[in-house]
């Protein structure tokens, strides 16, 4: 199977030798793993599969507090379906997911949204003013539950 690459990512899967001395050829193994995350879709489709996957987009802050300590484990919100995770001196903490949301943007609300949980579940009432906001897609499928198998 070929690849085509442009900046750094696969945009298509060849389902043929192009390489072979006769002309092209198919392509046979047992089975195939396509792990491509949010953008598995795309990439299946070039091979001629469709799958039920699309890009849901999360947010994220890492804070570091004065005035409260570190969860001593990772846990999640339910009631706000925020989670929580310590990494060294600061917390993680992410939620939400948007379907069809521009995958680059943050908006402060998402970030204001976030710090909130962060001060209502674990009483932080100043952090330092390095938030480091990330955002990112992640692959869904309508179930929830991941394609395992033949498709």
């Amino acid at each position: 199977m070929e690849r085509r690459v442009a900046n750094g990512e696969v945009r298509a899967l060849i389902t043929a030798d192009t390489t072979a001395s006769n002309g092209p050829a198919p392509v046979r193994a047992d089975a195939y793993v396509l792990a491509a995350g949010a953008q598995s879709a795309v990439l299946a489709a070039t091979a001629g599969l469709a799958l039920p996957i699309c890009p849901v987009k999360g947010y994220s802050i890492t804070v570091r507090p004065h005035d409260a300590p570190l969860p001593a484990n990772p846990f999640i919100d339910t009631r706000r379906q925020i989670a929580f995770v310590p990494l060294g001196d600061r917390v993680r903490v992410s939620g939400f997911a948007e379907v069809g949301a521009d995958p680059d943007s943050i908006p402060p609300a998402r970030v204001a949204a976030l710090l909130a949980a962060a001060r209502d579940a674990l009483g932080y009432h100043t952090v330092d003013g390095d938030l480091r906001q990330w955002t990112g897609l992640r692959a869904a499928t309508p179930s929830g539950r991941p394609i395992i198998g033949r498709t």
